[in-house]
């Protein structure tokens, strides 16, 4: 089994949130999650694979897809002051809340 299918069998979370720029902050958004991932994604335990989709209608539309081994290391994350204070610098570049979505992988094909 290859190193990233055997990460993939130990993803426990998955949370999806999708969203739309402001206007003018369409570059913001991919630079603001890269900040976290220099700043951050060390000290988030549990934290395995984001992604950053960009639609292909709408130039300022995404969805993020966060892959954590745990609920509950997500859980813990999200109580972080320091993930506040991003959410908090996110949440200004985009229209409105996010549409959140967490769960748990049902199924997971790959090609052969």
């Amino acid at each position: 089994m290859e190193p990233a299918q055997r990460r993939r069998l130990h993803t426990a979370h998955v949370s999806t949130f999708t969203f739309t720029a402001l206007p003018g902050k369409r570059q913001a958004v991919p630079n603001i999650f890269k900040e976290w991932d220099a700043a951050e994604q060390a000290a988030s335990v549990g934290f395995e694979r984001s992604l950053l989709l960009t639609s292909n209608h709408d130039a300022d539309r995404f969805t993020a897809i966060v892959f954590w081994d745990t609920t509950e290391n997500y859980n813990k994350n999200s109580e972080r002051p320091e993930t506040n204070a991003w959410y908090k610098k996110f949440r200004a570049t985009i229209a409105s809340d996010p549409e959140w979505f967490d769960g748990a992988i049902t199924l997971d094909t790959a090609s052969r």
